[in-house]
């Protein structure tokens, strides 16, 4: 990371990440960034959609290189800016986060530790590789969005609209989320292509679309999910019943669905799904409109920082 560390990099900061947990980590990431020789500038975000402003105008400014300390939500905004902007290749930029969100997901994949003084070592001695992203586009409204973790419809968009709903989220808020999403759920019907070919069409209770293996606070719902493969990793959950779902949770936080006969794995370049316009549509964890779509992936995309040897 020496060339990285000649270069100055932008800290788009959410102050509202875990509660305001970011406003009390700040002066000690500030301190121990300065004490290492990191050259930084910190822009605070003020609203829904500001990170995404903000990253486009900053590669326009000069910037490369990028922090987004927040949370999963904070982190695709900041994706989104990214990898929108038309000023230079996509390719050319370095995102990674400082996990001070509650979910953390896309952080757990990459081993990225939330303790500052953790962090500052894992900037100094991470390896620099290329990750695919996520291009979703809803239909009805031809609106676009990326993600780089996980995107999904029914049953986790549900839950993530109830999560999103909470003014305190934990794990504790995550699973209260859960069982309650769990009493009100109806299943969707949804019409899955995969690369052209129909491979689904029936109720279901929930599908996800996986870049890396996480969410929800640790569920493992794509468990063989690899970043850089240029493949999606879909789990199809079929219609299930609540009583066995609930008896499966164990289960989701372990990644071990594949012998469930209610479960479909498998991965595509490409996905499309017909559905009613009230499905919910989820990316990286945040509710970003609802109905049909169409998810492709696009392969190395954006340098992004991982441990080495993970």
């Amino acid at each position: 990371m020496e060339n990285n560390l000649r270069r100055e990099w932008a800290i788009i900061r959410n102050p509202k990440a875990g509660g305001g947990k970011s406003i009390a980590i700040w002066p000690v990431f500030r301190n121990c960034l300065h004490h290492a020789g990191f050259h930084f500038k910190e822009y605070l975000t003020k609203e829904v959609g500001h990170a995404t402003l903000l990253g486009k105008k900053l590669v326009e400014q000069g910037y490369r290189n990028f922090i987004a300390f927040g949370g999963d939500g904070t982190l695709n905004e900041v994706l989104n800016g990214l990898a929108a902007q038309t000023f230079v290749d996509c390719s050319e930029l370095t995102l990674t986060q400082f996990p001070s969100g509650t979910g953390n997901d896309w952080c757990r994949a990459h081993h990225i530790p939330e303790k500052v003084e953790h962090f500052v070592k894992f900037l100094l001695n991470a390896e620099c590789i290329r990750q695919d992203i996520g291009l979703l586009t809803i239909q009805s409204s031809s609106h676009q969005r990326y993600f780089i973790n996980v995107a999904g419809a029914g049953f986790d968009a549900y839950t993530g609209n109830i999560v999103n709903q909470k003014k305190s989220k934990n794990k504790l808020s995550y699973l209260s989320s859960l069982l309650q999403g769990l009493l009100s759920y109806k299943d969707v019907e949804l019409q899955v292509y995969s690369e052209g070919k129909e491979i689904f069409y029936a109720e279901a209770f929930s599908l996800i679309l996986g870049i890396c293996p996480f969410f929800g606070n640790g569920m493992k719902p794509c468990p063989k999910a690899v970043f850089d493969d240029g493949l999606l990793d879909v789990t199809l959950v079929k219609k299930i019943g609540k009583g066995k779902l609930i008896s499966l949770l164990p289960r989701l936080y372990k990644g071990k669905l594949e012998a469930l006969k209610e479960v479909n794995l498998f991965t595509s370049r490409f996905i499309e799904v017909k559905t009613n316009s009230n499905t919910y549509i989820q990316l990286d964890g945040e509710v970003v409109g609802s109905g049909s779509f169409t998810v492709q992936i696009l392969e190395k995309h954006i340098q992004i920082l991982t441990q080495k040897n993970t």
